[in-house]
């Protein structure tokens, strides 16, 4: 009886032994994800497990990698202006794994997590992209007015920088710092000029358009001015003056030949 006991008691411990073997051997990879196997007997398999349950060996450790979009928000990224002044700039990162070169990571930066690799070798390459950039532009231009270009110029060369490791850099978003009290100062007397320069183009804009008025209305008056002379010939004013005449002749007096147009007396009319 009690060697029955004991080849159950045995039976149940190979069997749990098996049970909890098994679950040692199932990994899941997440959505969104691969799983890169690495063995100790072969090190980083070529290929990746999809998402999903997978069995594997107990030799053998899954690592995960997202391939969907990931965020990365990175508060503050010190850099310096090309006049010298250091600023530090809010970043924030969408990316993901190449899934065809996922074990490519796992073999350069070994066995480390994807937000290991977001606080270490992206954040550094993506805060190098980002000084490069902003080593061209002045602190004025970095607080705002060339913020697009920054951006642009940023992913360009954290693209070209991550992809061959297989991290594909999908958009960078950046934010303009906080300024201190001096550039403040500077950005303040920089829009104010700008606002100056505009009232002035605003003003000459007027003075010319108001310039060109007069310049039209006094083309026109002195094109008046020509048709009413032009109008006053000898033929026009003797017409005139022949349309005006009574018919009576005027008086000459003296010996000057001044002429003295008197009123005539209207002739009597008979009376009956």
């Amino acid at each position: 009886m009690k060697k029955m006991y004991a080849a159950i008691g045995v039976g149940v411990l190979v069997l749990a032994g098996l049970i909890i073997g098994l679950i040692l051997m199932i990994s899941k990879v997440e959505n969104g994800h691969v799983g890169v196997i690495y063995s100790i007997n072969g090190g980083v398999q070529d290929e990746v497990l999809g998402q999903g349950w997978h069995l594997v060996y107990p030799t053998e450790r899954v690592i995960e990698y997202p391939v969907r979009t990931q965020n990365k928000n990175y508060e503050s990224l010190a850099v310096a202006t090309i006049d010298g002044k250091t600023i530090n700039m809010p970043v924030s990162l969408n990316y993901h794994v190449d899934s065809e070169k996922a074990s490519a990571v796992y073999k350069k930066f070994g066995n480390v997590t994807i937000e290991s690799l977001e606080e270490g070798y992206i954040k550094t390459r993506i805060n190098d992209a980002l000084r490069q950039t902003v080593s061209e532009y002045t602190v004025i231009e970095a607080f705002g007015e060339r913020i697009g270009d920054i951006k642009l110029e940023t992913i360009e060369i954290a693209k070209a920088d991550l992809e061959k490791d297989g991290i594909i850099i999908e958009d960078i978003m950046l934010s303009a710092p906080q300024p201190d009290a001096e550039t403040q100062k500077a950005i303040d007397d920089r829009v104010k000029a700008t606002q100056e320069l505009e009232r002035k183009k605003t003003d000459k804009l007027i003075a010319t358009e108001e310039a060109e008025r007069k310049r039209i209305e006094a083309e026109g008056e002195a094109e008046a001015n020509r048709v009413v002379q032009e109008s006053l010939s000898e033929e026009v004013l003797m017409q005139q003056l022949i349309e005006k005449w009574s018919g009576v002749q005027p008086i000459s007096i003296g010996g000057e030949g001044v002429m003295i147009d008197l009123p005539q007396p209207e002739p009597e009319t008979e009376e009956e």
